[in-house]
């Protein structure tokens, strides 16, 4: 009986070992919120409604260490993948429109490193995909994800014509 037990309890140790945890294969390199900012701006103080809305998106590694990030949800993907802006006008949401890819592809996004005091900068269209159709203010704001592990960014403004 003590065999058997053993037998089972090892064959319990095997199959738990090769299961694959989806969370533990995406790339993290530890960091505190010292070390990674992000930053958005608007290249234009005003817009017109049917123009391009182009926002600028800056990493920055502000760490001692290398750091090694996550492309996916983020503008350095370089298209929309998942609905990573918060956007408002009148504190009412503006509802994202564009494709969503599952959240298993993060383990075939490339990574980026970013070297102590590097930055890097991507510039995307949000009104390719959010339903910015009215004249107004609209407030915007970039949101970290679980899989890409990126702080918010502050809260910007944007005026449309």
């Amino acid at each position: 009986i003590w065999i058997r037990m053993s037998l089972g309890l090892l064959m319990l140790m095997i199959v738990t070992s090769c299961s694959v945890n989806w969370k533990e294969t995406i790339v993290r390199t530890p960091y505190t919120a010292d070390h990674l900012s992000v930053e958005i701006s608007s290249l234009e103080k005003k817009y017109e409604r049917d123009e391009p809305i182009w926002i600028e998106f800056s990493l920055t590694n502000h760490g001692p260490e290398k750091i090694k990030v996550n492309r996916i949800q983020s503008p350095l993907e370089g298209k929309f993948t998942q609905d990573y802006f918060m956007i408002s006008k009148r504190n009412h949401p503006i509802y994202y429109t564009g494709k969503r890819l599952n959240k298993q592809r993060a383990i075939l996004t490339p990574t980026l490193t970013l070297e102590p005091g590097e930055r890097v900068v991507a510039c995307v269209d949000v009104s390719s995909v959010y339903d910015i159709d009215e004249g107004g203010k609209y407030k915007v704001q970039f949101l970290g994800s679980d899989l890409n592990h990126l702080p918010d960014s502050d809260e910007i403004e944007i005026k449309v014509k």
